[in-house]
């Protein structure tokens, strides 16, 4: 096979580019003319962010090592992946759906209803962030709160509360009496990394629900309160992001007994013998504990495909095969070293059989454990974003409104929502009904007009 000389990120560009354009014209509801009658001889992806760091990786592989074209893999976001995956079994949509999260029955349904078809199901594995020290390190157990107030660039001002102010908490002991009377002391993932993004989603977020000084930022000044809740302090000389091999960085712990590590499950798992791990809500990271969905600062990652297009697109079965076998995520996988936390064989065994038999997947049922996933947390009633809540209840008040001011609301009070693109497809939709219905208006007045003049003569 010919390699081509053009860069990754040019080709990345490129692709990037045309999916894009398709894909607006599929959430506009628009076939760009001549495309509705080709085929595609190349595997479409598109989903969440933290799934496509790993299925980036297999796209590569399968690219360099087989027959069939490189697939074509975009980040769209769970939203806006599951809008284009659900549209409709067309070569236009997309093939696979990546998700840290398993897929809803509201958007299963939606797949249905749209004549999507049986879907397979991939639960691949998880991303986690856990927590190490070096083995002098006394044992360490931070709820979610503590670790917020560790981490976090703004704090509820320890002497005032009710004032946000910048983190002035150097010393564990400062956090809560129980804790070691030590520095704080953190090496974190890279700056923009998605081992941060996890630990900003999963551990400051949650973190910050627990803190009732800072809920009521909920109601008062969303904006803030997802800056609050979402940004790592940037004193390095407490909490430092580095990009280091494994080896320099148990040398790094190896040299600071008090200082911790926010680092991949694998990390932990190679160098067992000379780490500590610190418990989370006095949970331990392991993988029977994440498949009971009880560690905190731990996500699934979900795969679905459509079973409809297997007989359509070349390669869309050996990508599926590809992406589940043991060298892919397997224990000595390549997708471990990026941070996978594998599955354990039985399970491992039992997908690869659900990929060779290309089993379809039940319709999902919302259990307890599916809802504490989704807040990270194995209380009875789990808690919640108090933006996100407000905004889903927001939206569901206007979505299926005619009233343009709505919309308009909307956007005014929710200027990053989660529905943003579906808000504004929509406001854009009814300003362009009430323009042509003024045009009418204006038409028809007109030829009253006229009519009534031709009377009058």
């Amino acid at each position: 096979m010919v390699k081509s000389t053009i860069s990754a990120p040019v080709i990345e560009f490129r692709r990037n580019r045309w999916w894009w354009g398709i894909g607006l014209c599929l959430l506009l509801g628009i076939v760009p003319v001549g495309l509705a009658q080709q085929s595609r001889s190349f595997v479409n992806i598109v989903g969440a962010q933290a799934a496509y760091r790993f299925l980036s990786q297999v796209v590569e592989r399968f690219g360099e090592t087989t027959i069939y074209k490189y697939p074509l893999i975009e980040a769209t976001g769970d939203e806006a992946g599951i809008t284009m995956f659900c549209l409709e079994l067309a070569v236009e949509t997309p093939d696979i759906l990546m998700l840290d999260r398993r897929m809803r029955l509201e958007e299963y349904a939606r797949c249905a209803r749209n004549g999507v078809g049986e879907l397979i199901e991939m639960f691949i594995g998880f991303e986690a962030v856990v927590i190490v020290s070096g083995t002098e390190m006394p044992p360490l157990d931070l709820d979610l709160g503590e670790l917020f107030l560790a981490l976090a660039a703004t704090v509820p001002n320890p002497s005032n509360p009710q004032e946000i102010v910048e983190n002035p908490h150097r010393r564990w002991q400062a956090i809560h009496s129980r804790l070691p009377d030590a520095p704080i002391s953190i090496l974190g993932p890279p700056t923009g990394s998605a081992l941060e993004r996890l630990l900003a989603q999963r551990g400051l977020a949650l973190g910050c629900q627990r803190l009732e000084a800072i809920q009521a930022l909920a109601e008062t000044n969303p904006v803030e309160y997802r800056q609050v809740c979402h940004r790592l302090r940037e004193d390095t000389e407490i909490y430092e992001p580095v990009s280091l091999h494994n080896d320099t960085l148990l040398e790094r712990l190896m040299e600071n007994p008090s200082q911790l590590a926010l680092t991949t499950y694998g990390f932990l798992q190679d160098y067992r013998d000379d780490l500590r791990h610190v418990l989370v809500d006095s949970i331990p990271p392991s993988v029977t504990v994440m498949q009971e969905h009880r560690y905190p600062l731990a996500r699934p990652l979900y795969v679905y495909l459509k079973v409809g297009h297997l007989q359509l697109i070349p390669g869309l079965r050996e990508f599926a095969e590809e992406l589940v076998s043991e060298e892919t995520v397997g224990r000595r996988g390549y997708l471990r070293d990026l941070g996978l936390v594998t599955l354990p064989p039985p399970d491992l065994e039992a997908l690869i059989r659900t990929v060779e038999l290309m089993s379809p997947m039940e319709p999902p049922t919302p259990t307890t454990a599916e809802i504490m996933a989704e807040a990270g947390t194995d209380e009875e009633v789990p808690p919640e974003d108090p933006v996100l809540t407000l905004d889903l209840a927001a939206w569901e008040a206007v979505k299926n409104s005619e009233n343009i001011l709505m919309f308009q609301l909307y956007l005014e009070k929710f200027p990053e929502g989660q529905f943003l693109e579906m808000a504004n497809r929509r406001l854009e939709e009814l300003q362009t009904a009430a323009a042509e219905a003024a045009a009418v208006a204006e038409d028809i007045e007109a030829l009253e007009d006229d009519s009534g003049a031709g009377d009058d003569g």
